[in-house]
């Protein structure tokens, strides 16, 4: 039975009890407005009693544990939304980074000539270029107005490098910020398995529980989750493994980082991911989830595909426009011209070279004048890219007037040692080019406005820049009869011509349409994510709502427990009074 001594100790039991729910109460209220802190609850069960007859005497009260108030399954599915998130949300900032490249103003040219930014950019620069070569159509031979032509020029080909560079740059840049998002990555494992270490060795102690170092696993878990998919398994000793992907990042205490590495011999420079476990395996093309699998979508995807199409835009610019030049007629004859295209091999057939624009079967006319200008001969020039080489072209032109070999006839061609054409005028003559229907001497660089293959190294080309004699060059007649504008009319008619996008568009319309697939994909991206933030605040809300402190209800704990702090204090004392009533009250003699 329980004595009166031994009823002291059911109301220390009760003081101690007591008390520890006013220190996890005080523990609540203090981290009310930390950051991952999970509610924490003690859980007070009645002590092992005294079995006597005629029944069982209760011994008080113990604290069973210090619970931590958490949801295992919300964790998982706020995980899961942060993952999707830290997708979109990385996605976001991507698009944002492309639409400034894209749309701001390109050069200080532009801008001034423009009050809005918009025009200023690209499209801005390709209706100027086509205009000045309407204002030339109206004056073909003013040579001021052909200076207006070659500045505009200049500042097109400078803007379509700029955006091509950029685009460039903001890959390079989401290629370094794989790499540190994989070291972010790697501090979040460590930091993990720290704490798994720690809180193993703690709850390894039977009733002991990291409830707070817990907390701090849980919001290391969220981290990483934002940053790539992950997989968490709690285990017996209270650790938790996680995997990325299937590969083990953290199993109990033992860490494998990843590695972002540059593959041997890839001149693109680009940071491949792998387990340094299992570096045998690459995850980089697996990763689609986090801010990690976004970076690495713009990289790969997203970011080339927009750099592919001002690629095809300069393409398309250079093509048509060194196309209708090469074949047009500007203020004077060549004596001697030398295409700026060479071919691995002159005996190759031009279909099997591979050129940056393959010419197709047609014609052009190699038009022959004296020192006066006037017509001497046309000699029209058939072109088969299937049957012909370099070397058979050349052999064409070469006989073209009967008469064979160097310096003889009034036209010589030949091969450079350099496998380019070379074309020369006999006698004092001179020649130009008419009407070219195959593209060939585009493709070889004869009387070409503009170098280049792609956005990449796009420029008015030296034929035209050449300070003495390029504004003369510029082709501005079909035929060359004074006043002539047909050539200055078929540059400014490529402004509405279906010339881009496999023929169906116009080259303004081409790169307008970038533009809108762009804004498209960074408004779905947009919706995308809104709905994204909307269901991880809703988890974030039910998560709160479980592991969040409520002051109100831990006031009312804190009073609860005062009160029964008292009651067990005052329980003390009225046993402490019996007691003084039995060892000096009693048997006392007067």
């Amino acid at each position: 039975m329980v004595t009166l001594f031994g009823a002291f100790e059911v109301g220390a039991r009760g003081l101690l009890a007591q008390q520890q729910g006013l220190n996890v109460t005080g523990h609540n209220i203090a981290n009310a407005n930390t950051e991952g802190f999970s509610r924490q609850r003690v859980n007070l069960a009645t002590s092992y009693p005294l079995n006597v007859t005629p029944g069982s005497v209760g011994t008080g009260v113990r604290v069973e544990s210090i619970q931590r108030l958490r949801d295992e399954f919300l964790d998982f599915q706020l995980r899961e939304a942060t993952t999707e998130n830290g997708f979109l949300d990385a996605n976001s900032d991507i698009f944002l980074e492309l639409q400034t490249i894209l749309q701001d103003p390109l050069n200080p040219l532009a801008d001034t000539l423009e009050n809005s930014p918009a025009e200023s950019g690209l499209n801005g620069l390709l209706s100027r270029f086509f205009g000045a070569f309407q204002e030339l159509a109206a004056n073909p031979e003013s040579i001021a107005v052909r200076a207006t032509v070659r500045e505009t020029a200049i500042s097109l080909a400078e803007g379509i490098s700029t955006v091509r560079g950029n685009l460039s740059d903001l890959r390079e840049t989401l290629n370094n910020r794989i790499r540190d998002t994989v070291s972010g990555v790697n501090s979040l494992l460590e930091r993990i398995g720290t704490l798994n270490e720690d809180i193993a060795r703690i709850e390894a102690v039977s009733g002991n529980s990291a409830n707070d170092l817990r907390d701090l696993r849980d919001q290391a878990l969220t981290q990483l989750s934002e940053l790539v998919p992950i997989t968490v398994t709690p285990q017996a000793n209270g650790s938790v493994d996680v995997r990325v992907l299937g590969t083990g990042a953290v199993i109990g205490n033992r860490v494998s980082p990843f590695e972002a590495l540059i593959a041997p011999g890839d001149s693109s420079g680009d940071y491949q991911i792998v387990n340094s476990l299992e570096r045998s395996r690459v995850l980089t093309n697996d990763l689609e989830g986090g801010r990690l699998g976004a970076l690495i979508h713009a990289r790969d995807d997203l970011v080339p595909d927009f750099i592919n199409q001002i690629d095809t835009l300069a393409a398309t610019v250079i093509r048509e426009v060194n196309r209708a030049h090469s074949g047009s007629i500007g203020l004077e004859g060549f004596t001697s011209l030398t295409g700026s295209q060479d071919v691995a091999n002159p005996a190759t057939v031009f279909d099997s070279l591979g050129l940056p624009f393959p010419p197709q079967a047609g014609s052009f006319t190699l038009r022959v004048v004296n020192s006066e200008g006037v017509v001497q001969n046309l000699y029209s020039i058939n072109f088969d890219p299937a049957v012909d080489s370099l070397a058979d072209l050349a052999a064409r032109i070469d006989a073209i007037d009967g008469v064979a070999g160097p310096g003889g006839g009034s036209i010589s061609a030949s091969v450079t040692t350099d496998n380019r054409l070379s074309i020369t005028a006999n006698g004092g003559l001179e020649f130009t080019f008419q009407g070219d229907t195959s593209g060939a001497l585009a493709s070889l660089g004869l009387n070409t406005f503009f170098s280049g293959s792609d956005g990449s190294d796009i420029a008015v080309s030296d034929f035209i820049l050449d300070p003495t004699e390029g504004l003369r060059r510029i082709a501005a007649s079909a035929t060359g009869a004074p006043g002539d504008n047909g050539g200055a009319l078929t540059f400014a008619g490529l402004q509405n011509a279906l010339v881009a996008g496999s023929g169906s568009t116009t080259i303004g319309d081409f790169y307008r349409q970038t533009i809108a697939e762009l804004g498209v994909r960074a408004q779905r991206n947009a919706s995308r994510i809104d709905a994204s933030e909307r269901t991880l605040n809703g988890l974030r809300d039910q998560v709160e709502s479980v592991s969040g402190v409520s002051l109100d209800e831990e006031a009312v704990n804190l009073i609860r427990f005062q009160q029964a702090f008292n009651a067990a204090a005052r329980y003390i004392t009225t046993v402490d009074s019996l007691i003084d009533r039995v060892v000096n009250g009693m048997g006392v003699t007067r």
